[in-house]
């Protein structure tokens, strides 16, 4: 295991702040302690009732999964195979409408709220007490669309995921609070490339918001055009990360293609898995592991693969930041022909993108790789 860069920031100052930026363009992953509160951000803007006056009416994106131990991997349309041998994972999603999925993850809030009152008032009857949650989490849950075919016995859970906090009037108070932090952590920052782009990328140049119930993983990935990441979890509970440096991300995608029996041609961008972390270290692959708890901050180097299970109720907020170097801009060109290679759709619009830069001026290493880039 390698070790995750841990920062507790103790004011707002300028010089906090400096230091702050120099340490975390030097790591893979770190972790920064109480950023949320540090910072000022109010929870309250990105919460359900927050969002929810914003537009009941709206559509969200809702992953199915099975609850469970971050170290099994079993699948809805199968919950009793063996998760120990098994690394594919399916991502299962469908849309509902905002006030529905509000409802449902209101419900699990007080399911798992009474059930800790109870197995506190008497810790003897736990299982008993668990084993009725399990089956109110099931009575409870949201219909299953058709196209996912589902055992009658697994229970699924739904993280509502990708709700975007656009550019626009009615997300003001929501840019406000992101605006409170530091620019080079903002989704578009003065000296973001993306400052140049005018495209309105969700997720990538706007923010987006996680809503969270205990078990609902995000599988691994790497951030779209290896760009940076930041994710804030502005509570209430626990996530847990694991993490494989970009250095280490060719080993990574190997052994993830023998896992999964993948044949040459066939995109590993296309395909869900977990893994299981003894493989990783078996084989070499690095991991880093850490919990991030509410309030806490979790920038992601450029080209960093990582996955996230949560273990409670909670809300996050994240997107993808363009940091103005070498490496990032690099990191871009080369993961956009990789992509084309596996025969996956990148989202960056690399040709806009690249022109907006020569319009600019730029010094030092960027200037060869800006024509290079130019001349493709």
């Amino acid at each position: 295991h390698l070790p995750v860069a841990v920062y507790e920031i103790e004011s707002n100052s300028e010089r906090d702040i400096e230091k702050l930026k120099e340490s975390l363009t030097a790591t893979s992953i770190a972790l920064v302690r109480n950023a949320r509160d540090v910072f000022g951000l109010n929870s309250e803007k990105f919460n359900l009732d927050a969002m929810e006056r914003i537009d009941s009416d709206a559509d969200v994106e809702v992953v199915r999964q099975i609850p469970q131990p971050i170290s099994s991997n079993y699948q809805l349309h199968n919950p009793t195979r063996r998760s120990d041998e098994n690394w594919a994972a399916v991502l299962d999603k469908h849309e509902v409408k905002f006030s529905q999925f509000a409802s449902y993850y209101r419900s699990v809030e007080q399911l798992t709220v009474r059930v800790l009152e109870r197995i506190i008032e008497s810790p003897s009857t736990h299982e008993n007490v668990l084993r009725h949650l399990a089956e109110d989490l099931k009575s409870h849950q949201l219909t299953l669309p058709r196209h996912i075919k589902a055992d009658r016995d697994a229970t699924a859970i739904a993280f509502g995921t990708n709700v975007d906090v656009l550019d626009a009037p009615k997300f003001a108070e929501q840019n406000q609070e992101i605006a409170k932090l530091p620019e080079f952590v903002q989704p578009i920052g003065t000296k973001s490339f993306w400052i140049k782009v005018r495209d309105n990328l969700p997720g990538i140049t706007c923010a987006q918001i996680y809503y969270k119930v205990p078990g609902v993983r995000t599988f691994p990935h790497q951030e779209n055009g290896c760009l940076a990441s930041v994710n804030i979890n502005l509570g209430g509970g626990e996530c847990v990360w694991i993490s494989v440096p970009m250095e280490f991300s060719g080993m990574l995608q190997n052994l993830v293609r023998e896992k999964l029996g993948l044949r040459d041609g066939e995109s590993i961008f296309t395909r869900g898995f977990w893994p299981v972390l003894q493989c990783c270290l078996e084989a070499g692959i690095p991991i880093q592991k850490f919990t991030q708890k509410p309030g806490d901050m979790v920038v992601v180097g450029p080209g960093t693969y990582h996955w996230v299970q949560s273990n409670d109720i909670t809300t996050h907020i994240a997107w993808n930041i363009a940091r103005p170097t070498f490496i990032q801009l690099a990191s871009i060109g080369i993961s956009h022909d990789h992509y084309l290679a596996n025969k996956y759709t990148p989202m960056i619009p690399i040709e806009s993108f690249i022109w907006s830069l020569a319009g600019h001026k730029l010094r030092g290493d960027f200037i060869p790789l800006l024509k290079h880039f130019l001349c493709r």
